[in-house]
Order: C-alpha cells, then sequence, then structure tokens
C-alpha cells in the first residue's frame, strides 16, 4: 500500500516538475524577447525561475529519477562484485542516502519554520516568500527518504525491489 501511495506521489510530483520545465521555458523566453526586443524585461523572472522553478524541477523529479534508474551512477566496481557483496553494498549505500537526504529534509524543515516566522521575502518587484522556495526541497527528499527506506527494506527482506530499476535492469 505504502508502495503504491509513494509510487503515485512520485507520479504527481514528476508531472509538476515537467510542467514547471514548460514555465520556465515560457518565462524566460518572454523575459528574453521583452528584454532584447522591447528593451522591457520581466524583473520577477530571476527570482521566479531561480528561487523556485529549478527547485522544484530537480527535488519533485529526485525520487522517480531514482526508481526509474536514471540517476547518474559509477559502477565502475560494482559489476565486478559478486551477488552477495554487491547487496551488502546496495543495502549500505542506500542506507547512508536515507542519512543524508534525512539531514537536507530536516535542515530544510528548520529553514521553512525559521523564514515563515521571520517573515522573510527576497527583494525584488514582488516579495517572494523565502520559506516557500525550501518546501519543494523538503518534499521532494522526503518522498525519496521513503521511497530509499522502501527499497532498503526490500532488499533486506527479498534480496531485491522489483519497484526500483538499476543500470537498466531490475535492481540487484
Amino acid at each position: 500500500m505504502l508502495n503504491r501511495i509513494t509510487k503515485i506521489s512520485e507520479q504527481i510530483l514528476l508531472v509538476i516538475a515537467c510542467i514547471s520545465v514548460a514555465i520556465m521555458v515560457v518565462v524566460i523566453s518572454a523575459d528574453t524577447l521583452l528584454r532584447y526586443v522591447f528593451n522591457s524585461p520581466l524583473s520577477w523572472a530571476y527570482n521566479l525561475t531561480t528561487y523556485y522553478l529549478i527547485v522544484i524541477c530537480f527535488y519533485f523529479a529526485i525520487s522517480a529519477t531514482f526508481r526509474d534508474g536514471v540517476h547518474i551512477s559509477i559502477d565502475l566496481f560494482r559489476f565486478g562484485m559478486s551477488k552477495n557483496v554487491r547487496l551488502i553494498a546496495d543495502i549500505t549505500w542506500v542506507l547512508l542516502s536515507i542519512i543524508a537526504f534525512g539531514l537536507i529534509a530536516y535542515a530544510n524543515w528548520k529553514s521553512i519554520f525559521e523564514t515563515f516566522v521571520q517573515n522573510q521575502h527576497y527583494e525584488g518587484i514582488i516579495s517572494w516568500p523565502v520559506w516557500l522556495s525550501y518546501v519543494p526541497i523538503f518534499v521532494g527528499t522526503c518522498v525519496l527518504i521513503i521511497r530509499l527506506t522502501l527499497h532498503v527494506i526490500a532488499l533486506i527482506t527479498k534480496g531485491n525491489d522489483p519497484e526500483v530499476i538499476f543500470d537498466g535492469e531490475q535492481s540487484t
């Protein structure tokens, strides 16, 4: 059940990430056209793309790209390992990843809270709230942590995870 909810969440976040890429293309194109043709740039375009849309693109897609095996991976030694050593290595890196992304999520939760309480805003013609730019990082890393946790549980209990693709094949 949790795996199904996680997969649906990943798909929804991936669609939002794709939409944010499309919005970025439109906004940057419009800003460029207005800047160089009409000498009237969109003064809010930089803040929107830098603090919100790029962050959404990256963090909302991070769990789905892990699940689908499309992250960059360095597997120079992995294929030379026996199946048992590879399984232990996979479990180890997944546990370390859970810790690392847990720290990222925790730090972002603190940043969301602090910037919200302090009512911080980015300078510009539009007063963008700072805390809102941290939310995609928190949401994306939390979904990734759930995916990684499900992955490591599957690796420990079954020896593989049919939900996660690795190197063009299902996990170990």
